[in-house]
């Protein structure tokens, strides 16, 4: 079951100024595709460059951890999920 794990880090401004232009070239973005089988995670830094992959159990809770330990800070998360896969909030 989901722990309510927060991530303080998570920004989700659209601001466009001058210092957030800034932050966001430092930041991170994960991607997450998530099947029944596994959920496969790409984190890439604010020039598109890879810096970790993984495949991890499609468990709310074993994502949490692994974004945790290897994501650093994130600006975005994107997920794509199949149309049978639940416990994420999209039924």
């Amino acid at each position: 079951m989901h722990s309510g794990r927060q991530f303080p880090n998570l920004t989700m401004s659209m601001d466009r100024s001058a210092s957030q232009r800034k932050k966001q070239a430092m930041t991170n973005y994960a991607a997450l595709d998530v099947s029944l089988e596994q959920t496969a995670i790409c984190v890439v830094d604010g020039s598109g460059s890879r810096i970790a992959e993984a495949k991890v159990p499609p468990d709310p809770d074993a994502i949490a951890v692994w974004l945790a330990e290897k994501a650093g800070d994130l600006a975005r998360i994107g997920m794509k999920t199949g149309p049978r896969r639940s416990g994420f909030g999209m039924n």
